[in-house]
């Protein structure tokens, strides 16, 4: 069945009207419920259901509503809120309406009715036997048919109890067998009506109910496409009263619900108020830093210089045997051997002469010490 091209149809067309995104991609539990729904029609294949299915006006309709429909609950679920809804919420609504001795509250997607019936017992004990001079409109509603007439009659099985003790089942309830059916005295408060969640985000749609004091829709959101459980959160919160408050499943509260919801902090839980009724923290103004002079160029630290020492007497240098001397340094003392004694500045450093020039210069000598000067005797 899920490989035939009518089952995509079928399914397109169960999320178009219910808007259970949910079935998005679990194709196993909606074939199952379908397939439930054809073997009640007589529909031997999925494309003669679907064909059923293309009429808005089919009789069918609600039976699949039903079928597709996850009716999970139970009474006081999700502990906190009910104790806030006890202590706080619901004392603070009845005292502000003390006047009207008016009340209205709404549970979306009631299901069999779980919360909607302990909400008035919550009522119920809180206002004692003056509820009889209240206006109370306790309104549940669901999709489902089967699911509203269950809300009807009252009538559960111990699992939808497991929450309460067995003085507390006795206290609210009249045991026939394994069933409970609530007792008149809080049965008679709530009464239930079938709506389709998706009519409230249609532009052309008439507003409706309104001016709520509380508003419950609770695990209703998560079988819904984003987009979709936004638009609702911003049409729920449209309908509330000015002090009104809307209470959200644990798992549901989004942060894009805060662009059409206003939230609260109520005896530790999250409340959703009608769009800009609560004053939203306004951040401080920052203050910019004075700014900064203009900077100027480094200077280096200046640092002591330690005094040069004073310069060494030079002394002359001590002629090496194979230096460059100038032409003028190249002079010999007669008889002495010696370079003549020219100052250090202008000469280049002195080299003594080689061996051949210094037996060259003495055999001169020694001839001219041999030649007889004139007029010696």
């Amino acid at each position: 069945m899920i490989a035939d091209e009518a089952f995509a149809e079928v399914k397109a067309l169960v999320i178009a009207r219910t808007g259970h995104h949910y079935y998005i991609d679990k194709d196993a539990q909606l074939a199952e419920r379908v397939a439930h729904r054809m073997a009640a029609t007589g529909d031997a294949t999925i494309a003669a259901y679907r064909d059923r299915l293309r009429d808005p006006a089919d009789a069918e309709w609600p039976h699949l509503e039903s079928a597709v429909t996850i009716n999970e609950t139970f009474f006081f679920r999700f502990a906190e809120q009910f104790s806030a809804l006890r202590t706080t919420i619901l004392p603070a609504m009845i005292e502000r309406n003390r006047d009207e001795r008016r009340l209205r509250i709404w549970s979306v997607g009631c299901s069999t009715g779980a919360e909607a019936h302990s909400v008035a017992i919550l009522l119920a004990d809180l206002l004692g036997d003056g509820i009889a001079d209240w206006r109370i409109v306790l309104t549940g509603t669901d999709i489902d048919e089967a699911a509203l007439s269950a809300a009807r009659s009252a009538d559960y099985s111990a699992w939808a109890l497991r929450t309460m003790g067995e003085a507390e089942r006795e206290r609210l309830f009249d045991r026939s067998g394994d069933r409970y059916r609530l007792k008149d005295r809080y049965r008679g408060i709530a009464r239930f009506e079938r709506h389709n969640l998706l009519t409230m985000i249609d532009a052309a749609a008439p507003l409706g109910y309104g001016d709520y004091d509380l508003i419950l829709c609770r695990n209703v959101l998560i079988y819904f496409a984003q987009d979709d459980a936004t638009a609702i959160v911003g049409a729920l919160a449209r309908r509330l009263a000015t002090d009104g408050i809307l209470l959200l499943g644990h798992a549901e509260p989004n942060p894009g619900f805060d662009a059409v919801a206003d939230t609260a902090q109520v005896a530790g839980i999250l409340t959703y108020r009608p769009l800009r009724s609560q004053p939203r923290p306004v951040a401080p103004p920052v203050e910019l830093a004075p700014p900064l002079p203009a900077l100027l160029p480094r200077r280096r630290p200046r640092v002591a210089r330690r005094p040069e020492p004073a310069p060494l007497p030079r002394q002359p240098a001590r002629p090496t045997r194979r230096s460059i001397i100038s032409p003028r340094s190249t002079r010999w003392h007669r008889g002495t051997g010696t370079a003549p004694n020219v100052p250090f500045a202008t000469r280049s450093i002195w080299i003594a002469p080689s061996p051949w020039r210094i037996i060259s210069s003495a055999i001169t000598c020694w001839r001219r010490a041999a030649i007889p000067t004139r007029g010696a005797a």
